[in-house]
């Protein structure tokens, strides 16, 4: 029989904070602490120290944790379903599969925590510190992230639509094959982050920093990115239809076989990009410099030569497909 059998006349209601405390008394500590598949529902346990304890598939439904220390704890499983967790410390904290859905996570340090597949759908976790916390394939539909760190994170195939990412710092992580339809990553920080074949339509990155990061084969058509720092980026067969561009930065950026039809590029600024096997259909390319770009092999069919700057820098390069209408720019 265990301590918690002994308690007297507790059936199935929820734990008090008063039996907790005897708990880890008699066991010798929160890190012996055994507590999985337990009911502590709605309990106030703000300020605690439950650091490494065993709570993996417990009923922790509207539990009062703010500033707890959390550090290293079991909540595999867990339902935390409107939780409060305001400046908790989880350290390393397991969340495999846990349940957030509506917790409040604002301030909370969840460096190096693992919610691989955890449920975090409005959620809050404003200014949270999430550096290198893997969140692969988790659930963050409507999650208010705002300001949030995660750096180095792994996001890799998680589900973030309409999720407020607008001044995060995600710099370096992993968002490959991420579902971002319709997120704010209003002045979000993703140098060096991967975005492969990541969803990015309907994204609102006005004055993000997207330089250096991996786009290959990613969605943004439609999405507004002028004035975008893109310089140094991945775009290799990347969905840019449509997409405004207008004095955005792609110094060195590798737009290679991506494709560009109808997108908006006015004075944008591609100095050493390279645009190789592009397809710029009907593209706006009014007032671009594009002497000593690689155009190798482009589709330029459809737009207006009077308004692109082209010097003989690129005579070399395998002729673009300007149509017949072009044709006297590059005489065999």
């Amino acid at each position: 029989m265990s301590e918690i059998d002994l308690i007297a006349g507790r059936e199935d209601r929820p734990l008090t904070r008063e039996e907790i405390e005897r708990l880890i008394v008699q066991v010798g500590g929160s890190d012996k602490l055994n507590l999985s598949g337990q009911n502590l529902q709605g309990i106030n346990l703000v300020g605690f120290d439950l650091s490494r304890a065993n709570l993996s598939g417990a009923n922790l439904r509207l539990i009062k944790l703010s500033k707890a220390n959390l550090r290293l704890i079991r909540l595999d499983k867990a339902n935390l379903t409107g939780a409060e967790l305001t400046g908790a410390d989880l350290t390393s904290a397991n969340l495999i599969r846990a349940n957030l859905n509506g917790a409040d996570l604002n301030g909370a340090n969840l460096n190096g925590a693992n919610l691989n597949g955890s449920f975090l759908g409005g959620a809050k976790l404003g200014e949270a510190n999430l550096n290198e916390a893997n969140l692969n394939g988790a659930e963050l539909i409507g999650t208010f992230l705002s300001g949030a760190k995660l750096g180095g994170a792994n996001l890799s195939k998680a589900q973030l639509s309409g999720t407020d990412l607008s001044g995060a710092k995600l710099v370096g992580a992993n968002l490959s094959k991420a579902y971002l339809r319709a997120t704010n990553l209003n002045n979000a920080n993703l140098n060096g982050a991967n975005l492969n074949e990541a969803n990015l339509r309907e994204v609102d990155l006005n004055g993000a920093d997207l330089s250096n990061t991996k786009l290959y084969g990613a969605d943004l058509s439609g999405v507004d990115l002028s004035g975008v720092n893109l310089s140094g980026a991945k775009l290799y067969r990347a969905n840019l239809s449509g997409v405004n561009l207008s004095y955005a930065n792609l110094n060195g950026a590798n737009l290679s076989k991506a494709i560009l039809s109808g997108a908006k590029l006015y004075r944008a600024i591609l100095d050493g990009a390279n645009l190789n096997g592009a397809n710029l259909y009907q593209a706006n390319l009014n007032e671009v410099d594009l002497s000593g770009v690689d155009l190798s092999g482009v589709d330029l069919s459809g737009v207006d030569q009077n308004r692109v700057d082209l010097s003989d820098r690129i005579r070399n390069t395998t002729t673009p497909k300007f149509g017949r209408f072009f044709s006297f720019l590059f005489p065999k």
